[in-house]
């Protein structure tokens, strides 16, 4: 048992240093900042949002419920699922698209 649990953190480990070597860490948007950025995006029903490195779909679901339809895109594994796992249980889901 602790042996899976090793290789699931090394699992993790890696690919939070692989998105942190080739782009940026996973720093989470706070929830006031996610409502200050589809505010001063103007984000309107029917446009399409595109979040380079969506980390746990915040930006991406906020701008669903605003109308918008949103696709994300994120190479570190542990926001990825967090994003997918977010996205089971949201209203607007069918708005909302997470690519690997």
């Amino acid at each position: 048992m602790w042996l899976i649990i090793f290789f699931i953190g090394l699992a993790l480990g890696a690919t939070f240093a692989y998105a942190g070597f080739r782009g940026a860490p996973w720093v989470p948007m706070r929830a006031g900042d996610v409502e200050r950025v589809v505010r001063l995006a103007a984000i309107k029903p029917g446009q399409t949002v595109y979040d380079l490195g969506c980390g746990d779909g915040r930006l991406l679901f906020a701008a669903a419920t605003h109308g918008a339809v949103a696709h994300g895109f994120e190479i570190s594994l542990l926001p990825l699922v967090i994003a997918k796992v977010r996205w089971l249980f949201a209203k607007h889901r069918a708005r909302v698209t997470i690519f690997f």
